[in-house]
């Protein structure tokens, strides 16, 4: 079986060559900047009222590039579901159990769930770390607490 040749791991290109000799000319300026230029301020004026009339009448691209500009989709939304306090690992069981219901329902999505999950998963392990650490600090101290009251008799 013939093998193929390995990619150069890391970066493959000499330092201050680029992988694109040809590519854009360094301190180029971007090709929206000239038309930007010619534009007024009053000519944009115009444009952006030309385009909000054309949305109004119905076109969609306009309108749809207009609400794109002014009220942008946030990439993340509130998710709005009810979760329990989580303050024991039962409690975060429940909290993910509750969340799988959501789905289930409609109400939110998968890839919200899985979001969601994902922090109550993150609560869970501080809930068990903290609590491990207590019980190791009472362990510990007990095991100095009989340790250390040891009496020495001496006799004369």
């Amino acid at each position: 079986m013939i093998e193929k040749p390995k990619k150069p791991r890391g970066k493959p290109f000499a330092k201050g060559v680029s992988g694109n000799p040809a590519g854009r000319p360094q301190g180029s300026r971007n090709r929206a900047t000239p038309l930007r230029e010619l534009i007024s301020d009053d000519q944009s004026d115009a444009i952006v009222n030309m385009m909000i009339k054309a949305a109004m009448d119905g076109n969609l691209t306009a309108a749809r590039y207009l609400l794109d500009r002014l009220a942008p989709a946030s990439p993340s939304q509130p998710i709005m579901i009810d979760l329990p306090l989580i303050d024991t690992v039962e409690a975060g069981a429940q909290a993910i159990d509750v969340t799988l219901k959501a789905v289930g329902q409609g109400d939110i999505t998968l890839n919200e769930a899985k979001e969601v999950i994902e922090l109550i998963k993150d609560r869970i392990k501080l809930i068990e770390t903290v609590s491990f650490e207590q019980r190791l600090l009472k362990v510990e101290q007990e095991i100095r607490d009989e340790c250390l009251p040891l009496e020495f008799s001496m006799r004369d």
